[in-house]
Order: C-alpha cells, then sequence, then structure tokens
C-alpha cells in the first residue's frame, strides 16, 4: 500500500508539472502564430516522446535486469523506473523534427518552451523526493534527510551495503531531489515572470535557459549518492547531458545573433 501511494503521489506531481509546461508552451505557441492544430499534435508528440525516452533511458541502462522480465514489466512504466535525461534528449529530438518537417524556426518553438520547463522540473522533482529515489550523499548538516524503509533511498544503500536491512531509516543524506526542484521553481519563476514579456532575439531564452539548467544540474550531481543513474569517465551519464545542454545553449546564443530582436510571427496558419 505504501509503494502503490508513493507510485501516485509521484505520477500526480509529474502530471500537474507536464500540465503546466503543456499550457504555458500552448499559450506562447500562439502568441508567435501556431495553429491551434500545429499546438496539439506538437504537445501529443512532446508527451509521447517523453514518456517514451525517460522509460527508454531507464531500461537501458538495466537491460541485465529487464531481460529476463519480459516485454510487459519493460512497458509497465506506471511501476516506476524513469530516467529524464532520456525524456530532455528525446523532446528535443522530436522539436528537431517536427520543425524541420513543418518548416518552423527551431528557435521560435523552444523560446516558446522556456517558461513552462521549469515547473515540470520543480513539481516533478517533489516527486522524486516523496519516492525517496535520486537521493544525496551523506551529510551531518542541518539540510540533511533520513528516508524510511519503505522509500528506493532506504534500499538501495542496503544493497551497497551503506546500511543493515534492518537498519530503522537510511542514513542522513542531501536532499538532492530538493536542491533540483528549488533550481526548477528558480528558472520557472524567472521565465515566466520575469523574461516571458521582454524582447529578445529568438534564441536568447533557450540559450539562458540550457545553460543555466545544465549547470546548475551539472553542479548538483556531485552531491548525488545514488550510483545506479550510471557513470562515465568520472562523471554521471545526466552530467554529461547537462554539458551536451550548455554546448546546445552555446549555440543558440551565438545564433541568435542573427535573429531580430522580439517575437517573431511565422507564417503559418
Amino acid at each position: 500500500m505504501t509503494w502503490f501511494i508513493q507510485q501516485w503521489a509521484f505520477w500526480l506531481l509529474f502530471s500537474f508539472g507536464m500540465l503546466a509546461f503543456l499550457g504555458l508552451f500552448a499559450a506562447d505557441l500562439r502568441r508567435v502564430g501556431i495553429s491551434n492544430g500545429l499546438i496539439a499534435q506538437l504537445l501529443v508528440m512532446l508527451t509521447l516522446a517523453i514518456l517514451i525516452g525517460e522509460r527508454a533511458s531507464w531500461v537501458g541502462r538495466f537491460r541485465s535486469d529487464y531481460a529476463e522480465r519480459g516485454l510487459s514489466e519493460i512497458l509497465s512504466f506506471w511501476r516506476g523506473g524513469m530516467d529524464s535525461s532520456g525524456g530532455i534528449l528525446a523532446a528535443l529530438l522530436t522539436v528537431v523534427v517536427f520543425c524541420s518537417y513543418h518548416g518552423i524556426r527551431l528557435a521560435t518553438l523552444c523560446d516558446a518552451g522556456t517558461a513552462g520547463a521549469g515547473w515540470v522540473i520543480g513539481i516533478s522533482r517533489m516527486g522524486c523526493f516523496i519516492e525517496g529515489d535520486d537521493w544525496g550523499i551523506p551529510t551531518d548538516s542541518f539540510l540533511g534527510v533520513q528516508f524510511a524503509r519503505h522509500q528506493v533511498a532506504f534500499k538501495e544503500q542496503v544493497a551497497l551495503g551503506l546500511i543493515p536491512p534492518d537498519a530503522a531509516h537510511s542514513l542522513r543524506v542531501h536532499p538532492t531531489q530538493l536542491y533540483l526542484s528549488v533550481l526548477g521553481f528558480l528558472l520557472a519563476f524567472v521565465f515566466t515572470f520575469v523574461l516571458r514579456d521582454r524582447p529578445f532575439r529568438q534564441g536568447i531564452r533557450t540559450g539562458i535557459f540550457l545553460l543555466a539548467y545544465g549547470l546548475g544540474r551539472f553542479l548538483l550531481e556531485f552531491l548525488r549518492g545514488d550510483v545506479s543513474r550510471g557513470m562515465l569517465y568520472m562523471l554521471s551519464i545526466p552530467q554529461w547531458t547537462m554539458l551536451g545542454l550548455c554546448v546546445l545553449g552555446i549555440g543558440f546564443l551565438v545564433r541568435a545573433l542573427n535573429y531580430p530582436i522580439g517575437y517573431s510571427k511565422t507564417t503559418m496558419p
């Protein structure tokens, strides 16, 4: 029952975050002249891409565990097991393909998504905290938290030999889920209430967002204690993903020098 409540809380918060993102994204797409029909197509494609990308990335990381479970277990994403790095990459690829197919400038769509992106990060990471996933390294500071026996952090610490199976709770660790949530809410506030209506060259918003989120999460990853997220050459897989986002953000900023200042209506009906 406790596991069911955790999963319910996670998916509820994730859904709220996605709805906030999709709502703001749709509103800003209308502001730049994208038709309602194309908006509906894009939002459905993005939602599916994020779900499939996050699940595929998770299953790929633990493919040896899933090899014997069968296809039904692999597809049962509602039981837990999602990797945000895969969702980010899938969403970016979807937007690139969509823009290429419909002849829409990539920076136009990406800028429209910056206001809502922080909300899905901030809200969904609170669900990770409830579940006890994505936990941090041990700490004695006042920020440290302990997770109960039914939460993911406790089970993973037992598996790693950090605590005995009969321990009352997990080690006191950094609540990295909440740190990521704060980062998301900060970005949400800035891009929704401060920068949303200001005139910028197309691509500037996207470049700033990718750099801010990429650098912020890259640094916070050093406080993560879960090793299941994967490591490659002394950095975690999410850190490599964040470095890629930073490079992409720089590319948007450089490319933005060739765009006019302010919102630009597209030629789409």
